[in-house]
């Protein structure tokens, strides 16, 4: 009867809680509510899932040929903190490099596996983070049942359910149910019996007033842009307890709607049936939404704008605006670039230049690229990607049905609305990721897994401090990046010994005159400041142990909260921009900062191939570079031009005192093999590596190389800093083949840890 009392206030705890969740929240609460009151299978598992486990990271010398480039780490701390794993099991087998290689890894596990559940979801975390989200979905559903969303009609019916409450829908920002609202009170009460007043700091009286006025006369009232009043809503939920304290028409009803919003009223959330509202993902929904509201205004009922020309630019246009908000929500996800929001400002301005310039192809495109999309973004990468798109779909061509926009759609050569429809009917559900490669749904998966995984540890330590198991949890989660300082700083102390003969830059005390030993030195000195700030900052912290859980002073709590919340600290991110975890971050560090100490050469720089992601400021290595090639060449800076070269018989190799050979650099979006760009499958790794190129600084008369159509990429420092390195030229076989890796979003990093 026990057994049977918990499953049923789990799903009913699912079911009320996870209605006023969105949906990409929902999972998270469900695992961490599964957890809470099943933890006996999870055990140490739980804690390195969360990232708490001390991993110091175990050499990838010996890891078995399947595991990808870009998992070895993963798989290395995996082996490391949960050894049961590989007791049991032969990884040396071909049955993992199919399991690992599988579209479906749940269908390929190999016979001989010995995985419980737990394990199972460990090892897909570490091997195939595209698919840990979908493990964990199939792990909670074989205990709780998932909610549904909940449309207008039935959050009416549990409000009626629960005296009349409010019902609030939460939106985001490209959402908005007020539509739905309206057409639900017109066929439930009519429109007579409805009023909206849009919310503004003018409207906080007059909606008081309607308030009283519509609760006594039966009436409905529809408050919008809450969002927007936040400072007020404590005065909203006060009133409305007085409305439902004294005599309130049975048929009236309270909408509210508002965006998701910090510091919202508690008091009003506790008061009203909580609803969120998500406007459909995925190119063919938004386009079908976006017709719907040019239906619904005048937009298509204009005669001016019977014209099939006009209505062809209008799809070409809805295809447009959806495409770019498609790409940018994709953007946010993949690597948290700015959400550039494009709203129905942006809409309205594109609709009026279609109409004043139907016939200026020429024109249309250079005020939709400059202006109307192009406008609001700083970004060149970016900025090149919308020109792009807007290139091959407002061309006249395209325009006209000539040319496909993508998958077979063309657009219609009819000013009719069935027609347009019918067409964005014919979108695949499936189109997710127009113009990406086909590895980009691996990319956004792990994306999502790395969120699921923040989540878990924004909900485990969001909870009362002074609850005792809490603070115990807590704590040893700070102590795990406590242990892994203090290892750090053994070894450092270790490698400083044995480099300390090698300390002497060789120039007796004096200022080297050469800019790769500046360079170097400052690398050196950079790396020791910052040790000594951190060592400052741990040591705020002091000895800590979960027997201490109950007597942390105010500044150690602080500071464990930034450790344990999945953000490296602010204060380390001003010293140094690193990965966005602490612990990643700690290890991103000491390999620069270990390989800093070993460093005491500069000649070695030129003479042997050097890693970018080895130094704290790579793109200084290349100021220094060009320095010191001025100072070979005996010429200004400004003679001297940077180029860069794969072919081993260029003749930049001829300026070996002025280049360097790097190695390492990790491709995104396309694979480089020998000369040239090929595209992944879907099967293909999120990044592999370039072959190693050449970079010089040679005199500007010197002709440029023939390399026929190119790709100007840029190098960024790495996955967390989109700081530019440098940019490089990738050989392309034609324009449409350069078009091809520009939608496809062809990167290049120096780290992709």
């Amino acid at each position: 009867r026990s057994d049977t009392l918990c499953s049923s206030l789990l799903k009913h705890t699912v079911s009320c809680i996870g209605k006023s969740l969105f949906k990409e929240d929902r999972l998270a609460f469900i695992f961490h509510i599964l957890h809470g009151m099943m933890p006996e299978p999870w055990g140490v598992a739980w804690e390195y899932l969360l990232g708490h486990s001390i991993s110091m990271g175990l050499s990838d010398e010996m890891l078995p040929a399947w595991v990808p480039q870009d998992r070895k780490y993963a798989y290395t701390k995996l082996q490391e903190c949960v050894p049961a794993i590989f007791e049991r099991n032969n990884f040396e087998s071909d049955e993992w490099r199919s399991w690992a290689e599988a579209i479906d890894p749940s269908l390929t596990l190999p016979k001989s596996s010995v995985l419980n559940s737990v394990e199972n979801l460990l090892l897909i975390h570490s091997i195939r983070p595209d698919y840990f989200v979908r493990a964990i979905s199939s792990y909670c559903s074989e205990e709780v049942d998932f909610p549904t969303s909940t449309n207008v009609t039935d959050a009416y019916r549990q409000a009626r359910e629960n005296s009349n409450r409010p019902i609030l829908f939460i939106s985001l920002e490209n959402g908005d149910p007020s539509s739905e609202i309206e057409d639900f009170a017109s066929s439930t009460v009519g429109l007579d019996s409805y009023t909206v007043i849009v919310m503004a700091k003018d409207q906080l009286d007059i909606s008081i007033a309607l308030l009283r006025e519509c609760s006594k006369k039966g009436n409905w009232l529809c408050l919008t842009n809450l969002h927007l009043v936040v400072e007020w809503l404590p005065t909203l939920a006060r009133e409305w307890r007085k409305i439902k304290e004294g005599n309130v028409h049975e048929d009236f009803q309270l909408w509210l709607v508002a965006e998701h919003r910090d510091g919202f009223s508690k008091e009003l959330l506790e008061c009203s049936e909580k609803v969120v509202y998500e406007s459909p993902q995925g190119l063919r929904q938004n386009m079908l939404l976006l017709y719907s509201n040019w239906e619904s205004s005048d937009v298509w009922s204009r005669v001016d704008l019977q014209n099939t020309n006009i209505r062809m630019l209008h799809f070409a246009l809805a295809w447009t605006h959806c495409l770019l908000q498609e790409r940018s929500w994709y953007n946010q996800k993949l690597n948290g670039s700015h959400n550039i929001q494009y709203g129905r400002g942006d809409l309205k301005a594109a609709e009026l230049l279609i109409c004043s310039q139907s016939d200026e192809y020429d024109s249309l495109r250079h005020l939709m690229k400059d202006i109307v999309y192009g406008g609001k973004v700083d970004d060149p990468v970016a900025l090149r990607l919308i020109s792009t798109y807007i290139d091959l779909i407002f061309s006249r061509d395209t325009v006209e049905g000539k040319k496909e926009l993508m998958c077979g759609i063309r657009i219609p050569a009819s000013p009719e609305f069935t027609s347009h429809i019918n067409t964005i009917s014919k979108i695949p559900i499936d189109f997710e990721y127009p113009g990406l490669p086909p590895n980009a749904k691996y990319s956004l998966e792990k994306s999502k897994g790395d969120q699921l995984i923040k989540k878990l540890k924004q909900i485990e330590f969001n909870v009362d401090t002074n609850d005792v198991k809490h603070s115990k949890a807590f704590v040893d989660a700070a102590s795990s990046v406590v242990s892994i300082w203090k290892e750090y700083c053994r070894q450092c102390k270790q490698a400083s010994n044995e480099n300390s003969e090698k300390k002497s830059d060789g120039h007796d005390g004096k200022h080297s005159l050469n800019p790769l030993e500046v360079f170097l030195r400052n690398e050196r000195h950079f790396g020791e400041s910052l040790f000594t700030e951190l060592n400052e900052w741990f040591s705020l912290i002091g000895p800590i142990s979960s027997d201490d859980a109950a007597t942390l002073t105010e500044t150690q709590q602080r500071l464990c909260n930034d450790l344990v919340r999945g953000d490296a600290p602010d204060h380390w991110q001003k010293l140094w921009e690193g990965p966005n975890d602490p612990k990643t971050w700690l290890h991103a560090f000491f390999d620069r900062f270990f390989a800093s100490i070993e460093r005491n050469d500069a000649n070695k720089i030129l003479e042997a191939p050097v890693r970018l992601s080895q130094f704290f400021f790579p793109d200084s290595l290349l100021a220094a570079l060009h320095q010191h090639a001025c100072r070979v060449e005996k010429c200004f800076m400004c003679d001297l031009r940077m180029t860069c070269s794969f072919n081993t018989n260029s003749s930049i190799l001829s300026y070996s005192t002025n280049s360097i050979v790097v190695e390492g650099i990790y491709i995104q979006g396309a694979i480089f093999k020998e000369t040239s760009l090929s595209s992944v499958d879907a099967s293909s790794p999120q990044f592999s590596t370039i072959p190693p190129m050449t970079i010089a600084f040679i005199p500007i008369t010197e002709p440029l190389l023939e390399l026929g159509e190119t790709l100007s990429v840029p190098v960024f420092v790495s996955l967390w800093n989109k700081r530019t390195v440098l940019d490089v030229s990738l050989p392309c076989a034609s324009e449409n083949d350069k078009r091809k890796w520009i939608l496809g979003g062809v990167s290049l990093f120096t780290d992709i840890a």
